[in-house]
């Protein structure tokens, strides 16, 4: 048996397995790697409806026997609070800082700021989050960043053509916000965008474009086992900067990453984006960004750095024991 249970979010969602970013990239990916780590608790694993799975007396019959409990994006503050008091380690593992009443509802916020209470050590995935953590939660923070299972990036962008003619953005409908801004900008290029997502803008009027935009914006779902292969038809990734300097601290940049890892050329910007209308400069930023990827960025990084946390917290409840 695994030593480890990992709870990851999309057990909660509609939607199937694999389709929610933050539990593939943080939940199954890492598991990818990871021998003593379980991720399979979903109703469907253990044939039970949603209401009778998530019931805590369930759980706790579930996760008996695993040393250390993850939960990812799950604010389970009942269950983590039983877990602690029968021994187990409680890491909550976030990528969203739903702490904060600017990103989450007062429940969710509440849930998530109870479940820190109940934590042996929060997880979070860049410098900004763990600022902002600590200072609500007076335990042990980890940075673990976004990584890349780079098996998962296949087909690969094989070649850089002379001339970029379309551009693709993918990501959440609700982050389209910060797309909409460079919208015109890009079509004022002479260039097509194609965007891949759950929804498209519900109202977008883009006025006093040198282009029509409904010649130049085509838009299409967005679907695991679709997605490289729509993203490397096109010549660019643009992903867009939030314009929001406060919101921007907080986002990833694992979009950008897989981009790299599928050697497709990624700008942030209008700049960015007449830079590598550049073959060469396409080039160049492939082989650096997907250098990068491979050194700094492969998901089996993560799986280090979490087993050096786990055995840092065992050690100190150790030491709590006999002082």
């Amino acid at each position: 048996m695994a030593k480890f249970a990992l709870k990851c979010g999309d057990s909660y969602g509609k939607e199937k397995k694999g389709y929610l970013a933050s539990s593939r990239i943080r939940g199954h990916w890492l598991a990818n790697y990871w021998l003593d780590l379980d991720e399979r608790f979903y109703p469907e694993n253990f044939n039970q409806t949603s209401e009778e799975f998530f019931q805590v007396d369930n759980q706790l019959r579930i996760l008996q026997g695993y040393t250390t409990v993850i939960l990812q994006k799950t604010y389970e503050w009942r269950l983590a609070q039983r877990l602690r008091e029968r021994g187990q380690l409680v890491i909550v593992d976030c990528c969203d800082p739903d702490w904060l009443s600017s990103h989450s509802s007062e429940q969710r916020k509440n849930d998530c700021l109870k479940t820190f209470d109940n934590a042996d050590a929060v997880v979070v995935n860049g410098k900004y989050m763990a600022e902002s953590v600590k200072k609500v939660f007076k335990g042990l923070v980890e940075i673990i960043p976004d990584r890349i299972d780079l098996k998962t990036c296949y087909p690969k962008k094989d070649y850089q053509k002379e001339e970029v003619r379309s551009v693709v953005w993918y990501g959440y409908s609700e982050n389209l916000r910060v797309l909409e801004p460079y919208l015109k900008k890009i079509i004022n290029l002479g260039l097509e965008i194609t965007i891949i997502s759950d929804k498209f803008f519900q109202n977008l009027i883009l006025t006093g474009c040198k282009y029509n935009p409904k010649e130049k914006i085509t838009f299409k779902v967005w679907h695991p086992e679709t997605i490289n292969q729509q993203i490397i038809e096109h010549d660019i990734v643009f992903t867009g900067k939030d314009l929001d300097q406060y919101l921007s601290k907080f986002k990833s940049n694992n979009r950008k990453l897989t981009a790299w890892a599928l050697n497709m050329p990624v700008a942030e910007n209008i700049k960015d984006l007449k830079r590598l209308l550049s073959r060469e400069e396409r080039i160049k930023d492939v082989f650096n960004g997907n250098k990068l990827v491979r050194e700094k960025f492969d998901i089996r990084h993560s799986v280090y750095v979490y087993e050096h946390l786990i055995n840092r917290l065992i050690y100190r409840r150790k030491d709590a024991h006999m002082s």
